[in-house]
């Protein structure tokens, strides 16, 4: 008769000594390990499939879409506002990060930051497009909380005579 000895599957808790291993040098990786050493965690380790520390995310060189110049941020969300904060605090963060690239000395940063905008982020606007002639809840409800949250400065609906863009 054999005994199997059952695995632990219990779960240490973290502690600022803890070992941590990300793997994935992209956005999600990258910020997640920051945020982690700002916490006051010690033991931080990225790990990726690619040499992105060598080639600066270069889209010519790197499969990643952290690489793309594609920077998308969705801040449509309906009734879930918070999810709509935190869309707003990443595109702050953008333009922070940003501010912060065009200040840099020409030795502090990568060679395909040091020609052109040196610009990671660009706010190029939101186009919401729906199937109807009607808006459904959830646009209505975004429409309404962008509008509390200060972010509808400029929102052009084709039902909307004053706010029509002819093409």
């Amino acid at each position: 008769m054999s005994s199997t000895v059952p695995a632990d599957t219990s779960v240490s808790p973290l502690t600022p000594s803890s070992n941590i291993l990300i793997l994935g040098s992209g956005v999600f990786g990258l910020s997640t390990a920051l945020w982690l050493r700002r916490a006051g965690y010690e033991d931080v380790t990225v790990l990726d499939m690619q040499d992105t520390a060598s080639h600066s995310y270069s889209p010519a060189a790197i499969d990643s879409a952290s690489a793309d110049l594609n920077k998308i941020i969705r801040f449509s969300y309906g009734a879930e506002i918070e999810y709509q904060r935190l869309a707003t605090e990443a595109a702050v963060l953008w333009d922070e990060w940003n501010a912060q690239i065009a200040a840099a000395r020409d030795e502090d940063l990568p060679d395909v930051l040091k020609e052109g905008e040196r610009t990671l982020w660009w706010r190029a606007g939101m186009l919401r497009m729906s199937g109807g002639d009607e808006l459904s809840a959830f646009e209505l409800q975004t429409l309404e909380n962008m509008e509390a949250e200060g972010l509808r400065d400029q929102v052009f609906r084709s039902d909307d005579e004053v706010g029509r863009i002819s093409i």
